[in-house]
């Protein structure tokens, strides 16, 4: 770790107590930037240790204890530390940078690396550390931190580490200050994996890519969705009649504004009936297949609580579906089993919920991929309406439906039927889709067998989600979609130009340059930014914020950042990687010869910490004659690497 921040000093006041093992000196710094080619964002601290007994003595023990409390799903995070190599402290400061990555893990943060440390070589048994943390969420990897440091100490003084008892309300602060809705946590992943650059826009808008090949999503909501479609989807009155105006089966139902209205409704269309929220989703509030006067009234009163929207439709008899299409194609279909066991001859229905409800996968919070299955009022409804009872023993295969709902929001069970899907009934989804003017669409089929066609069997839209879930049988989908909506890896050539004599000039003539190749230059020193002739920030910014002004315009298919001086980068660079780091000043100090020129250390400094940043060249005192066509041929290499 090569950062220009400058390392603290023993005049610093540490945060920590003083008799503590382990102690920061200072505050840790929210870098708004990237530094030492991490692909995140980081805290930066210093750590000081003063450890007594040997570590074997006590820090396998508390990492045993630390690897329980964190056992529960999503499990583990990968890349615990080796010792191989490390000296004592320096393997205990990997272990702190784990701790609070694996809290990160826990409570789903888009966090994939854990960070970096280097000895502080001022201060004696103090590291530099810099702690990966989510972008705009600092304040989560301090949460963590925190916790980590009062853990270790605890053990490190040979008391009981009491602390690790309050992980679950640290979990719990963790994701109430940054957590992510539904398909966001998959995606940014598989951009992560992809190598597609992410920022945030603002939470929980993501931005994949860089200038013109960047695109902003929000789970499976993308910059293309019309806010108007996307309206219109919500509410299920509206999909219904344009549904039915395209010559599409969409149902036929009755706004209820009361009980007695929802009875007569339910009179008009004949029995059985669906009662459900005309404007929510996940399944909120919906009860199927009612047969009754009483069970529409208590259907009726519980779709109230959650709106004052409420819709009776005719119910129409066959399986649940989803089909999700995107861009024009079907991309995924799945069955949604409702919430509900099956028999094997043996066991009651509560031990077969209990089994259910078993798999890791289900749980109670917002990232639990299936939901728990609890054996409340509607599936003792059910029950009884199966002549059963919650201590029945039901024949082996007999399937014994326990809610009325089939998503899983409320216990369902995806199966995948991409494969098995009648071509008129994807093409009549990827229709329903464009009916709504959605680019992603979920539809939700009820038919009897979607492998016969819906001209033949019948078939209803229940609606058109406009931000579907793709849940746990598509994970796979997560690359093919960004690779739909990303160019390439999402980057665009970047050079990095420190100590430019002429910033203005060498801009200008390699914008030429590469505008012969289509390509249009963004360019940003400490003053000014520009894109191709207009200058589009003034110098009341810093060269890291000209350069994100620059990452963020779609014209912008390439990037100059100018350098004067290593201060530049103590907020860090604007983007995590770039292509060619260029040293330009044919005159710079050798380090190696002038240790003791402050001007020469400083340099060195500079070039390591961004040398680790940089993909491609390192182009050092290039004669200027050549600058612009050493550089133009780096940016051109670059940018096919990224097209393709």
């Amino acid at each position: 770790m090569n950062s220009p921040i400058a390392p603290l000093t023993t005049s610093s006041s540490p945060t920590t107590s003083g008799s503590a093992a382990i102690a920061l000196l200072g505050s840790p710094i929210s870098v708004p930037g990237y530094l030492d080619g991490l692909r995140h964002k980081a805290l930066y601290l210093n750590l000081t240790i003063a450890i007594g007994a040997p570590l074997a003595s006590w820090l396998p023990q508390l990492e045993s204890a630390l690897t329980q409390a964190f056992s529960e799903p999503p499990g583990a995070a990968p890349g615990r530390p080796s010792a191989d190599g490390k000296s004592d402290e320096a393997y205990l400061v990997a272990s702190i940078i784990y701790w609070v990555f694996q809290a990160h893990h826990a409570c789903r943060l888009p966090v994939y690396e854990q960070g970096a440390f280097k000895p502080n070589t001022r201060v004696a048994h103090a590291y530099q550390l810099l702690i990966a943390c989510a972008d705009r969420a600092p304040g989560a990897a301090e949460i963590a931190l925190t916790w980590v440091l009062e853990v270790f100490n605890q053990a490190a003084a040979g008391q009981e580490p009491a602390a690790i008892a309050h992980l679950p309300n640290i979990l719990r602060r963790i994701t109430r200050l940054v957590g992510l809705p539904g398909n966001s946590p998959p995606y940014l992943r598989a951009a992560w994996d992809l190598q597609v650059p992410l920022s945030v826009v603002e939470l929980p808008i993501y931005q994949m890519g860089q200038g013109h090949r960047s695109r902003w999503i929000d789970s499976t909501l993308t910059d293309q969705t019309s806010q108007m479609a996307a309206r219109l989807a919500r509410n299920k009155m509206h999909t219904a009649s344009i549904l039915r105006r395209a010559g599409m089966p969409g149902p036929v139902h009755v706004l209820a504004a009361d009980e007695a209205q929802a009875l007569q409704a339910a009179r008009k269309l004949g029995y059985p009936v669906v009662v459900k929220p005309a404007d929510l989703d996940r399944g909120t509030a919906v009860a199927a297949g009612l047969q009754t006067e009483q069970e529409v009234k208590a259907a009726f009163a519980e779709a109230y609580k959650s709106s004052r929207n409420v819709l009776v439709e005719k119910h129409f008899q066959g399986r649940d579906y989803r089909v999700t299409v995107f861009n024009g194609r079907m991309i995924w279909a799945v069955e949604r089993i409702p919430g509900g066991v099956t028999g094997d001859g043996q066991q009651t229905v509560g031990q077969l919920v209990r089994q259910l409800n078993a798999d890791p996968r289900r749980g109670r919070s917002s990232h639990a991929l299936m939901k728990i299955l609890d054996m409340d009022e509607e599936a003792d409804l059910l029950l009884q309406g199966q002549q059963l009872t919650v201590d029945a023993v039901p024949e082996a295969g007999r399937f014994v439906r326990l809610r009325r709902a089939s998503n899983v929001a409320v216990g369902g069970t995806p199966h995948p039927v991409f494969d098995q899907v009648h071509p008129d009934n994807r093409d009549l989804a990827i229709r329903a889709t464009a009916a709504l003017r959605l680019d992603f669409g979920g539809v939700d089929f009820v038919i009897p067998d979607l492998a016969k066609s819906w001209l033949e069997t019948g078939a209803l839209i229940c609606e058109v989600n406009s931000q579907p879930s793709i849940g746990i049988t598509g994970t796979h989908l997560y690359p093919q979609i960004i690779g739909q909506l990303v160019q390439g890896n999402g980057r665009i050539p970047i050079a990095v130009i420190v100590g430019a004599q002429d910033p203005q000039g060498l801009a200008t003539a390699l914008s030429a340059r590469l505008a012969l190749e289509g390509i249009v230059t963004g360019w940003a020193t400490r003053d000014r930014a520009m894109v191709g002739q207009e200058q589009v920030s003034t110098g009341a910014l810093s060269s890291f914020h000209h350069g994100l002004a620059l990452m963020s315009d779609q014209r912008v298919g390439a990037l100059l950042l100018f350098l004067s001086s290593a201060a530049q980068l103590n907020t860090g660079l604007p983007f995590a990687r770039f292509d060619v780091l260029v040293m330009a000043d044919a005159q710079q100090p050798d380090p190696a010869s002038a240790p003791a020129d402050p001007q020469a250390q400083q340099l060195a400094r500079l070039k390591a910490s961004l040398t680790l940043a940089c993909d491609g060249e390192v182009l050092q005192n290039v004669p200027a004659a050549g600058l612009v066509d050493a550089v133009f041929g780096a940016m051109i290499a670059a940018d096919e690497r990224h097209r393709t």
